[in-house]
This record gives C-alpha cells, structure tokens and sequence, in this order.
C-alpha cells in the first residue's frame, strides 16, 4: 500500500512510547548523527493529572490514557473476564501506574542468565539499573544518583503504616530501610516514581529533555498497523494517522517497545508468528516464530480487607474540608497525601522458607479500596480501613494472546490462564495465610475492627480456594510473549533481535523470560537501557 503522507526517514525507527520506548529515544538520540523517529499510539503525557501521584486511581484506568482491554473468560476464576490497563500516552505504563519503584530480586536475572538469556544475570544488569535512575539515598552498590528518572524514598502521613510494620516484625518478618537490596526479604516503604511531589515516568525524565533535540522526531496518535519488509529485512513500518496511511522508514534498524500485548500484535500482522495460525487468518508469513504471542505471564493477585476502629487511614480525605485542603496543599506546596504513593508500604515475602528467595509481593493500601474495573466511585473506601494484595510473585501459569482477525483494528484474543497451574493457586492460600496471620495476630490487632475479605466464615483450604477462584484479579505486569532465549523458539535472541528476520528488535515486558516477583516499569526501564547500548555497540556491524 502507498502511503498517502510523506515517509518519515531515520537510523533509528521506535515503534511505541511507552516505558521503554521514551528510554530508547532518548538514549539513542544522543549521539547527533543518528536520526530518530519514535512513533506512539496515544496522546503526549500534558494532562495535569498524569503528574499527580494521588490521582492514580483516574489515569489507570479511564479509557483516555489507556488501552483498556481485557482477558477472555478465565476457566479457573469462574469465568470472569479481567480488566487489563495498559499504558496509551507517551510514556505508557510509567505515566499510570501506581508509582512503585521495584526491581525483582537478583535470582530473577540469574534466572534469566541460566534459561539462556546470555548477559541478563543480575550482575550484567545491575549497571543499567544505576544508570536510569537518581536515587534519593545517593550512589551506591546498589543504586544510581546522575540518572534521568528520579526516585525518591517512601514516605506516608497515614497512622496505619507503621502500626502494620511492626506487627510484621512482631511475626519475624524484617522491616527493612531499602526494598531494592539483595533478595529483599522483609516489608518497609516502598521507592517511588515520585520527585518533588510528581510522577517520574519515562516521558517525563527521559523523553521530555530529549525533545528539543533536532535529530529526534516524535510522532503521537499513530497506531502502527504493520511492519514494512524488504525480503528478510524489516525496512520500516506503516501506520494511521487521523485516518490517513502513512509510513516511517529506518535505514539502520527499527525496534518494537509496544509492550507485552501490542508487540507480538504488530509482529503477528507483519507475517511473523506461528505459521498455520497466521496462514488460517490470511496473512503472509514472512518467518514462522512459533511463540510469538506465547509464554504470557501476569500476576495474580487477591485482595484482603479489614476495618479500623481509629480514624487512622486515607477514608479521612473523603471529608470535604480535609480534601480540600489537601488538594491546596498538593497546589501549592507538592506536598501532601497527593504527593505520596497510594500503597505506601509492601514488601517480599516466602510462603516456603526452603525457597532461594522470596515468591510473593504483598501491597499495604491505607483504605478500603474496590475494584478498578467497577468506576471511580466505588472504589472510594466507606469507612475506616485497609487493604492488603498478595500477588503470586513468579507465576507457572502461562497464557497466549493472539489475534482474532488479520484487521489491525480488530481487539486482541488475551488468555491469561491464571491460576491454570495449581502452584500458583497454592501459593497464593499460603500468602493469604500468612497475612492472616500477621494481622490479626500481633500488635495490630487493636487496631481493627472486622475482617470483610475474606470474612471470617472463610477458614478452610477450600473455601480459602473457593474465594480465590471468585476474588482473584490480575495487575497489568504482562509479559514473556516475545521471549527471549538462546534456543531455536525464542523469539529474540539475547541482543532482543527477532529471529528470523533482520534489522528487528523488540526491547519491552514482552521479552522477560519469566516474570521478576516486582514492579515492573524499573526492569522495563533497564530493558531500554541496555537495548540502547547493545544497539549502539552493533552499529557498526549492521
């Protein structure tokens, strides 16, 4: 198809603006020579409210700044479809997400080193995770203070925080000062994407400086549609534009930052997938890459509340005049509950003490929130209380998503198949266990009034896994649906070039191997960090 509208032309084309994809441009418009084009689906990151910590719970999930998708019905939670919010704006998940700062813990990469991902062992990544940030606690071993995403220790004015860290000591689990040290076993304050009281994502640190630069053009609203091939050699890519075709070319290599959903969507409608399923749905094949769209993980997570019989949580802020006041003290001063984050204080923990180093991520949110997908206003907490999710931090179960026509306006088919392994479902009982465990068992008992969810009628293994099966939700940490290895099926190799065809990379969530027990929009980060140096290091051998 010709393109309607000039061609962009450039070195270096980025497909996405999400996380990784503003860390990309940045990093690889350095260098003034190279010319580079980055192309976003969604809107640029100007809207007041992305900035603001406190108004998580808007721009995750309204459908102006996020693709708002959806799993098929999950057989193991009664069939329920979850919602899925991932990231339309420049900066796409770092401009939503709740904030949290977290890298996994080091046996996740030497995980990944020991699958075949050669150079992606905690060691090796180390260095970028430095690079990307500026840590508040300064340089370290550890942590980075010369990046361009600040990061900023946690903090929180709610009563309920540390009442709920010491009964977690109480029960012989370690509070500690930094959650992002070693295997970080133990509870504490969680880092943050916050910096002087508002959001540090990607777009904002890397992208925003990097704009005046003459050799980077930034192209929003564009919804690529499909890679441009030239024989094996993925010479560009084509997308809408307020209705009109157009097309970007890249003479040195383009790269796909789309993330876990987007970017095997857009490999799949360029010919490059499982053979006989692409050819059933009348698309060319252009190299036959069998997991294309396979090994999708997510966390799974349930949530436990509790109320409180002292007015000790965020419920205070739904009076008027506290509201009000806290949002002239968020205007004038950045400071603030608007200014924190919303789940302040979580940590790692193991349900099995043999294990190498924790398996499950819990979050401590200071009021009794609902469900994302069910509107603003019931999410809001009608009492005094807390909320605490325990998510299945390394799942088994894998999913697939894959496309339901060759239109590439058509949804996507995303089976999660949580729960599909029943470890998971396990471990899950174990941490709901445990934190049962913790919280009505120890100095924060005086504190609470009634347990809501489960409810106290909830106490054997099968009614535990009853409740599971109807409460379980999902985050939106979805990932390994590009796989990266060193065997024939993986889908890049470990320089994230896709095999099968050339002048490809893909540098998002998609490629993790197994997914870190973390956040992930820092090991997103340092994805594009070192992508970055690999693609400036094989410069001269393309």
């Amino acid at each position: 198809m010709t393109p309607s509208r000039p061609t962009h032309a450039c070195d270096y084309l980025i497909v996405g603006g999400g996380t990784a994809g503003c860390v990309l441009a940045a990093r690889l418009s350095e260098d003034p020579a190279c010319r580079v084009v980055l192309l976003e689906a969604g809107d640029a990151d100007n809207h007041p409210l992305l900035a603001v910590p406190g108004a998580t719970a808007i721009t995750a999930t309204v459908p102006r700044f996020n693709w708002s998708l959806a799993t098929e019905a999950e057989p193991e939670m009664a069939d329920r479809k979850l919602f899925i919010s991932q990231g339309r704006v420049l900066g796409g998940g770092s401009s939503i997400n709740g904030l949290v700062y977290t890298r996994g813990q080091p046996w996740d990469y030497d995980h990944w080193r020991d699958l075949g991902a050669t150079g992606w062992g905690f060691d090796d990544v180390l260095p970028y995770f430095r690079q990307s940030e500026t840590n508040e606690r300064g340089a370290s071993h550890w942590h980075g203070d010369a990046g361009p995403v600040k990061i900023a220790r946690g903090r929180s004015d709610l009563e309920i925080c540390e009442p709920f860290l010491a009964a977690c000591g109480a029960a012989g689990v370690p509070v500690v000062d930094d959650l992002n040290v070693g295997q970080s076993d133990g509870v504490g304050y969680f880092d943050s994407f916050i910096h002087r009281g508002r959001r540090s994502s990607s777009a904002s640190s890397y992208l925003r400086p990097a704009r005046q630069r003459p050799n980077l053009t930034v192209v929003t609203n564009a919804l690529a549609t499909r890679l441009i091939l030239d024989g094996d050699r993925v010479a560009g890519c084509e997308y809408t534009q307020n209705g009109v075709t157009c097309s970007a070319l890249a003479t040195t290599e383009t790269v796909l930052s789309a993330g876990a959903i987007q970017s095997p969507r857009l490999l799949m409608l360029s010919g490059i997938g499982h053979a006989a399923k692409l050819e059933a749905l009348g698309i060319k094949v252009a190299a036959h890459a069998p997991e294309v769209g396979a090994n999708l993980q997510n966390h799974v997570a349930l949530k436990l509340t509790w109320t409180c019989v002292k007015p000790i949580t965020a419920y205070r802020y739904l009076n008027p005049w506290r509201a009000a006041a806290s949002g002239v003290e968020y205007l004038l001063a950045r400071s603030g509950y608007l200014a924190q984050l919303p789940t302040p204080i979580g940590g790692f923990l193991r349900t099995d003490s043999s294990l190498p180093c924790p398996d499950i991520q819990i979050f401590i949110n200071p009021a009794l929130v609902g469900r994302f997908d069910q509107g603003l206003l019931k999410m809001l907490p009608k009492e005094h209380g807390f909320s605490v999710f325990v998510n299945q931090g390394r799942p088994w179960s894998r999913g697939e998503v894959s496309l339901s026509s060759n239109s590439p306006t058509a949804p996507m088919r995303i089976e999660g198949r949580y729960l599909s392994d029943r470890r998971d479902r396990d471990v899950l009982a174990r941490g709901v266990e445990m934190m049962r465990d913790i919280v009505q068992g120890g100095p924060l008992a005086p504190t609470i009034g009634k347990q809501l969810l489960p409810g106290d009628a909830v106490r054997t293994r099968a009614e535990l896994d009853a409740f599971i099966t109807a409460n379980a939700s999902n985050y939106w940490h979805v990932s390994g649906t590009c796989r990266m290895g060193s065997d024939d099926d993986a889908v890049v190799d470990s320089r994230l070039c896709v095999r099968g065809v050339r002048g490809l990379r893909v540098a998002d969530a998609s490629i993790m191997p197994t997914l870190i027990n973390g956040n992930t929009s820092g090991p997103i980060m340092m994805i594009a960090e070192k992508a970055a140096a690999m693609m400036r290091e094989d410069r001269g051998n393309l």
